[in-house]
């Protein structure tokens, strides 16, 4: 293994049970090495051997994590009724002018508006049908309705550009409420599953870090996770509200990449050298890019004005949510209410307005659930702290010059045939000082 570019360690490819999902990867996969998996099996032709494949790491969709599964995670349930029921969603989403408007136009276009009291499959409905090419409603469908003036008069204009603003916001306000809990409870057993190859790039004691990331792994030049809009939600939200706000729905395709680079210090005049020793301790640092747009500088405690940053903060900021060891006991559902959660984190809070009746909303409208529940939080402050003290003792000899030396070598590319493996060409991000190291997470949907 590891002779040929599309076999493990070099490539790592993990994907849930779903047919779409796998075929999604198998296509990506395909164009990236299909020409050369051909001319590997045309020199296998009427030779004893294997014909060349690529392993797929997958589990029963019951039981995966890849997306939201309350099945195995009972806390979802909690978390996600707590975010419903508070005065915040209710109000926007249940009894503010939009939201009456949005369910008078689906009474009367849309054949009911419970049909798309679910925002998921509201976008699921009106994606899947726009991007296969077949007929919308007519109100959803730009070039019929944009004219009509009966649909201007009664609802205004910019109609389809509303509506599916209206169902973003709806499903993402989970994800984003009160600290992003519910996003970081989702994404524990994802981000350790992806520290799990990333770590493979740094110094730290690797003994150490199994304890809260068992599942390390030998390091990838690719790893390749095909999803759902849901798991890149999740992850985008995990990641703080300058990184994702809830108010773009991941469209078809979409792509979330972490790459990784090795800064070569030598390159740099020695006047400015310990600047920039001083940003980037580690030597390796990381790149974020969804859709094209890099987002790295909207991490917390990365540069504003880069688009590296160094690993650290990337590990210190999902390590208090991604020890997969903790994951069953955060999962655990909660049976008593507690306050503990209130103006943690960056979610959005409740105003506090006295004019909100919760009772009788609750008598009058059967549309809100009945059921309320609040949920026990965890003190992210405090666990911040915890995470930086952590990593910084697992890493506190990560500067002594023979193990900065025993990185360097970790970080060179393997060696490869090159007959049997593509060249990849790839340019620096800034100046001409980035090395690309041998991994990179894409994350697709």
């Amino acid at each position: 293994e590891g002779s040929r570019a599309y076999d493990e360690p070099d490539l790592y490819f993990r994907s849930d049970d779903d047919q779409r999902t796998i075929m999604s990867g198998q296509a990506l996969l395909g164009e990236m090495f299909g020409d050369l998996m051909t001319a590997h099996s045309n020199k296998l032709a009427g030779v004893n051997k294997h014909n060349p494949v690529i392993r797929v790491h997958t589990s029963d969709r019951d039981r995966d994590f890849l997306a939201p599964n309350h099945e195995i995670c009972p806390r979802l349930d909690e978390l996600e009724n707590d975010a419903k029921e508070s005065e915040a969603y209710l109000k926007t989403f249940f009894l503010s002018d939009e939201a009456r408007t949005m369910n008078e136009f689906a009474d009367e276009y849309l054949g009911g508006f419970w049909r798309y009291s679910n925002p998921g499959v509201a976008m699921d409905c009106f994606m899947t049908t726009a991007c296969s090419d077949r007929s919308l409603p007519f109100a959803l469908d730009h070039d019929k309705s944009n004219g009509n003036q009966n649909i201007r008069d009664r609802f205004g204009s910019s109609w389809i550009e509303r509506w599916t603003q209206f169902h973003t916001e709806k499903e993402a306000y989970k994800y984003t409420y009160n600290g992003f809990k519910y996003a970081q409870v989702v994404t524990n057993p994802i981000w350790n599953d992806i520290m799990g190859g990333l770590l493979a790039f740094t110094n730290a004691d690797k003994h150490e870090m199994s304890e809260a990331w068992p599942d390390l792994r030998p390091g990838s030049k690719l790893s390749l996770y095909s999803a759902h809009d849901s798991t890149l939600m999740a992850l985008l939200a995990s990641l703080g509200p300058k990184v994702w706000d809830g108010t773009e729905w991941p469209a078809y395709a979409s792509m979330f990449l972490i790459e990784l680079y090795e800064i070569n210090f030598d390159s740099y005049p020695q006047d400015s050298k310990w600047e920039v020793e001083e940003e980037f301790p580690t030597r390796v640092v990381f790149r974020l890019i969804y859709n094209g747009e890099v987002l790295t500088n909207k991490i917390s405690g990365c540069p504003p004005n880069e688009e590296v940053c160094d690993l650290d903060i990337l590990i210190i900021h999902v390590f208090r949510f991604s020890n997969v060891s903790e994951w069953d006991q955060q999962c655990e559902a909660l049976e008593e209410d507690t306050d503990e959660m209130e103006g943690i984190g960056y979610g959005e809070e409740d105003s506090g307005d006295e004019d909100f009746d919760n009772e009788n909303y609750y008598k009058d409208d059967s549309r809100v659930p009945d059921t309320i529940f609040l949920v026990l939080g965890c003190g992210i402050i405090f666990g911040s702290a915890g995470a930086f003290g952590m990593y910084i003792y697992l890493t506190k000899e990560s500067m002594k010059q023979d193990q900065m030396d025993a990185l360097n070598n970790s970080l060179d590319l393997h060696q490869v045939d090159p007959e049997t493996s593509p060249s990849v060409e790839m340019s620096p991000t800034r100046k001409d000082n980035y090395a690309l190291t041998p991994q990179s997470d894409a994350i697709m949907t």
